[in-house]
């Protein structure tokens, strides 16, 4: 099986080979892993947020409630396009949901592993 070799699959391998370099040659420790695991779960979350807010996708079931919506008062749904009731629900959802899910990842973190300084290399 052959992989494509793009420049997503180029940066995946560097950004994943950067913890296991400061590991073996920087002694980097157990926290500072787990800081740049967490950080890297925050970009992704960031640019998830923004994938979101700018998806062109509209949902059948979506243009379907937009529709009935329009049709019961159209004066006040007129303006309402399909796709926008999604992303307007979901730029409130996702930035709560993920920053609570990221605030108790990192409260955990720091309960279990924060006062951890001993090098991985050792």
């Amino acid at each position: 099986m052959r992989f494509p070799r793009t420049l997503s699959t180029y940066t995946l391998i560097g950004a994943n080979a950067v913890p296991l370099l400061g590991v073996l040659f920087l002694s980097w420790s157990l926290t500072e892993v787990l800081l740049i695991f967490w950080a890297e779960t925050a970009i992704v979350g960031f640019f998830t947020f923004w994938k979101v807010i700018y998806s062109k996708k509209v949902d059948d079931q979506e243009r379907k409630t937009i529709e009935q919506l329009k049709e019961s008062n159209p004066e006040k749904y007129n303006n309402v396009k399909p796709g926008n009731a999604t992303k307007i629900f979901l730029s409130f959802f996702f930035p709560l949901h993920f920053g609570g899910f990221m605030a108790g990842h990192a409260f955990f973190l720091v309960l279990l592993f924060g006062d951890v300084g001993t090098p991985l290399s050792d």
